[in-house]
């Protein structure tokens, strides 16, 4: 069960729990979790960034990304730019929560 005031660090968490669009990750495991669903031909979909208080998470609505919807077919080159969307906010928002999409076939 994912406990929604954690902020895990693992990309192994995050897939072993079925975390997708609801937990919330450290940086490093943010940015890993775009590059194992690169790995897994998953689509990140959206990254929403987060500030970290001492009482709990603060959501922002400047630091959300979307997917490219032109590279729909291309995850890889897709969540580099999630991965580089969030390496240009580590040094404001703490976590982030990623939502990644399977593309049906």
């Amino acid at each position: 069960m994912i406990n929604r005031q954690k902020l895990y660090q693992s990309s192994e968490d995050f897939f072993a729990l079925k975390g997708s669009a609801v937990m919330k990750l450290s940086p490093d495991a943010a940015i890993s979790v775009c590059l194992k669903a690169s790995e897994l031909g998953l689509l990140v979909a959206c990254v929403e960034g987060f500030l970290v208080h001492d009482i709990g998470y603060e959501s922002r609505l400047d630091c959300i990304w979307d997917a490219k919807k032109w590279l729909r077919d291309d995850p890889a080159t897709n969540n580099s730019l999630a991965v580089e969307f969030i390496q240009s906010e580590l040094s404001v928002h703490g976590a982030f929560i990623v939502t990644l999409f399977k593309k049906s076939t």
